[in-house]
């Protein structure tokens, strides 16, 4: 499924006044509902500015990738630590946002490598990459499609064991460590991304459980 709102965004004449992807710090988008806030951070995300509808994507896309994220908050809030203990509910969060947000890391490559073929065959011969994303898996994965389909077989496995209260056997995954483990290799041994900078954007943030929140603006802050 596409965010991308190529379609139905409206760009303004003074974009290039707010553009998210020339704006350094940390920063939260405040405003009424149905004011536009979601339409507004997918345009600057990978999904509109790297749509595979596009004919044409230039070159200076690449310096900033906009990663959009909305998690489902009604599953998140039902994670209660009431119910799991404080420790399991943190994990499965931990576990689902880490996998969530992998896949968006993925969804972007896909869609950045579209337009670019010459990324394309940079990250399949990128040997460091893969060998992150098996350590991360704990199985050999060498294809987005079978990244992709390793991340759904997985969320699946978080809410059956969510159901039982169970992380006995689900693998061990964290945002941040995620972030920092896979983004080295990408930038680091790709030309095109040397320079690129990855942000994160988290909508409907107010509609977390408050532990949820906390934990997210932990990451803001680091």
């Amino acid at each position: 499924v596409s965010n991308s709102v190529r379609e139905r965004f409206v760009v303004p004449p003074f974009i290039e006044t707010i553009d998210l992807a020339k704006i350094d710090h940390s920063m939260a988008i405040v405003g009424g509902r149905g004011c536009g806030k979601t339409t507004y951070v997918r345009y600057f995300s990978h999904w509109t500015q790297f749509d595979k509808s596009r004919l044409e994507v230039d070159q200076s896309n690449l310096e900033c990738i906009v990663l959009y994220w909305k998690p489902d908050t009604t599953y998140c809030r039902s994670m209660a630590q009431s119910w799991l203990s404080e420790h399991n509910a943190r994990m499965f969060f931990f576990f689902f946002s880490g996998l969530s947000l992998l896949k968006e890391l993925i969804s972007a490559i896909e869609n950045i490598t579209h337009h670019f073929p010459g990324i394309n065959s940079d990250f399949i011969a990128n040997k460091e990459f893969w060998e992150r994303i098996s350590k991360i898996s704990g199985t050999d994965l060498d294809e987005i499609g079978k990244v992709k389909t390793w991340i759904d077989d997985t969320l699946y496995d978080v809410q059956v064991s969510i159901n039982a209260n169970d992380i006995a056997n689900l693998i061990r995954i964290d945002p941040q460590a995620m972030f920092s483990l896979l983004l080295p290799p990408i930038v680091n041994n790709i030309t095109l991304l040397n320079k690129t900078r990855f942000k994160v954007f988290i909508d409907e943030f107010e509609n977390l459980a408050e532990y949820q929140q906390r934990i997210i603006n932990g990451y803001r802050k680091h």
